[in-house]
């Protein structure tokens, strides 16, 4: 039912799987009882940083990388990807497994979801097509052309590309600026297009509770960029007339509330 990752030729630091971080004891190391059917990031730690590769696994699928220093984790010959997954059928892969730590999977999945199995990485658009002065409508019916899934898939990879390169020699200041541009684009979307898209909206608090668990105490000061809007959008939501959102809006209410005491 789960899955596994076989790392070879490791330097002697520190693996990383979404939001987990192990020691390394052995230059092969397995990654086991990994949850199917998701985006994973695996990364590996070199000196000081880290160099990491994207992943999706099957059910019950064995995945080979090696690390190479200068490209980080890649995929091996054939040969030698045959060779691992038999070692590690019989027992003779590596003295030490790691378990996929599965009381962190949820936070994960939080962050992924709505990432799609193909057509992966969701691009990162630097700016929205424009269709009137409101960033929201820009980036949704301009640049998604409505497609609320796409919509929501960039913005979940525009913040989880930042938060995984936060470890990284190069932060992906990109991806945040991105992630924060969309962020008021919402903010400031209106009860109107609340009203037409309610179901979206009650997607998108779940998903910014998710995202705002991640980041410190300090992004939720009171003059902090990173709430300095969301009174607008905590309205708006109830504004719209509309139980679900308005259950949405007292929820994050309630969360920036416990951050605040925190």
């Amino acid at each position: 039912m789960f899955s596994s990752i076989l790392l070879l030729n490791l330097p002697a630091d520190e693996v990383q799987i979404d939001l987990a971080y192990f020691p390394i004891e052995h230059s092969n190391t397995a990654l086991t009882m990994v949850p199917p059917g998701s985006w994973h990031y695996v990364g590996v730690k070199d000196r000081e940083n880290y160099q990491g590769v994207w992943c999706w696994l099957q059910v019950d699928e064995i995945l080979v990388k090696t690390f190479d220093p200068d490209r980080g984790l890649i995929n091996p010959s054939a040969e030698i990807a045959d060779q691992a997954i038999e070692q590690f059928n019989q027992g003779q892969f590596s003295p030490t497994n790691q378990d996929y730590p599965h009381q962190l999977f949820g936070a994960w999945y939080g962050l992924v979801m709505h990432l799609p199995a193909e057509s992966f990485p969701p691009t990162l658009h630097q700016q929205d097509s424009t269709i009137e002065p409101s960033r929201f409508v820009n980036a949704l019916l301009g640049t998604h052309h409505g497609q609320t899934d796409r919509f929501l898939a960039e913005f979940q990879y525009a913040f989880v590309s930042w938060l995984v390169s936060t470890d990284q020699a190069q932060e992906e200041r990109a991806a945040f600026d991105r992630w924060q541009h969309l962020l008021l684009a919402i903010y400031n979307a209106g009860e109107f297009q609340m009203r037409n898209y309610a179901d979206f909206f009650g997607q998108l608090v779940d998903v910014l509770m998710r995202q705002f668990a991640c980041l410190d105490d300090s992004c939720f000061e009171p003059k902090s960029g990173l709430i300095y809007q969301i009174d607008y959008f905590l309205e708006d939501l109830i504004d719209a007339e509309i139980s679900l959102l308005a259950e949405k809006s007292e929820q994050l209410q309630n969360y920036l509330a416990n951050r605040s005491e925190s």
